[in-house]
């Protein structure tokens, strides 16, 4: 028995070896079916859902087949394979590739031409129909498509576009609320790195839309609601006598807007222009003078989501389709819309 006791640690020995001898399987996340429930960020058929299975369906049903689609790269294998349409674009450049502008997670096995690349990205920031619509016909486009999930992405599309936020002191960040750090990309000359206002030395600084949802702020009444994302500024909604008053609170500064989009009880789009608004009335924490800034806040139709547009892309072809359903516009048409994807023809 004591024989047999000695022996133990020799067998123990033997299994950690073999363990440790033997190639590892990575574990590996698999997205779960598509349902009747489930009808995004799932698997359909093979292939990935990362819009909406609904939209998609729709499409191969009323769109001709021959069409082609603008889309950010994201969306453009499930736009061929399920709807069977063309994409503009359905994988990423290299450069937003060795800038860190894609999960780990995805495979990536070809780039499109950076031209193209970035063309598309120029489409949805430039505030200039004109541009957009060149960019359109130059790539033989029939329909733009666009998720609620762009505004995420969007960051991204700035960068590629070339849109830079300039940032040369840490008082400039916290004067800009909708400030996104892209951390991996090199900063560019005459510009404080993103990384550096963290201690560290790279990174460049994006404007993007803050998104956010509605959450309880039990300490204070008079606000109607209050909006908050993962991190970053937080979105106040005033009611002042009969106005609704948008505020955003960013590293402890308080601005109030000068636009805001919402949709009234009949479900009608409303925009209301706030520059002349005083920016010293009587709603509760404020006895003082607000700072002003000229960006726009959008409310969702049921006020369960708000997002907040600084001033540089505010007006931009993004914000005038999924936000203002192209009603600003004169070559593109809504044909299909949900609260998540919006379809728009090129007329």
């Amino acid at each position: 028995m004591k024989k047999l006791i000695f022996l133990i640690p020799i067998v123990i020995g033997i299994i950690v070896l073999v363990y440790f001898s033997f190639p590892k399987i990575p574990k590996t996340y698999e997205l779960p079916k598509c349902n009747e429930t489930v009808r995004k960020n799932c698997d359909y058929e093979g292939i990935k859902i990362i819009s909406n299975l609904d939209s998609l369906l729709w499409m191969k049903e009323n769109v001709p087949s021959d069409s082609v689609v603008l889309s950010w790269w994201n969306y453009g294998k499930e736009l061929e394979k399920i709807s069977g349409l063309g994409p503009v674009i359905k994988n990423p450049s290299q450069f937003l590739f060795d800038s860190g502008g894609v999960r780990k997670s995805e495979t990536i096995k070809e780039f499109e031409p950076e031209e193209k690349f970035n063309s598309v990205a120029q489409f949805f920031t430039t505030d200039d129909e004109a541009i957009a619509l060149d960019i359109a016909k130059k790539y033989y486009v029939d329909y733009v498509f666009i998720t609620k999930d762009d505004s995420k992405e969007f960051p991204w599309i700035n960068f590629i576009a070339g849109q830079r936020a300039s940032i040369r002191v840490p008082k400039d960040v916290y004067k800009n609320p909708g400030i996104y750090c892209l951390s991996k990309p090199k900063t560019e000359p005459g510009q404080m790195s993103c990384g550096e206002f963290a201690s560290e030395g790279r990174g460049i600084w994006i404007f993007g839309p803050l998104t956010s949802t509605e959450y309880a702020y039990e300490r204070v009444k008079n606000p109607i609601h209050w909006y908050r994302g993962y991190s970053g500024p937080i979105l106040g909604i005033f009611q002042e006598d009969s106005q609704l008053v948008p505020i955003v609170y960013h590293f402890g500064n308080k601005f109030i807007t000068n636009h805001l989009v919402y949709f009234s009880s009949e479900n009608e789009l409303k925009v209301s222009d706030l520059s002349n608004f005083n920016t010293k009335f009587n709603a509760t924490l404020f006895n003082y003078t607000l700072e002003r800034i000229d960006g726009l806040v959008w409310l969702q139709s049921d006020f369960k989501y708000a997002v907040y547009f600084p001033p540089s892309i505010k007006d931009s072809m993004f914000t005038k389709l999924f936000f203002y359903n192209a009603e600003r516009l004169d070559n593109f048409e809504l044909v299909y819309s949900t609260p998540e994807v919006k379809l728009f023809k090129v007329i």
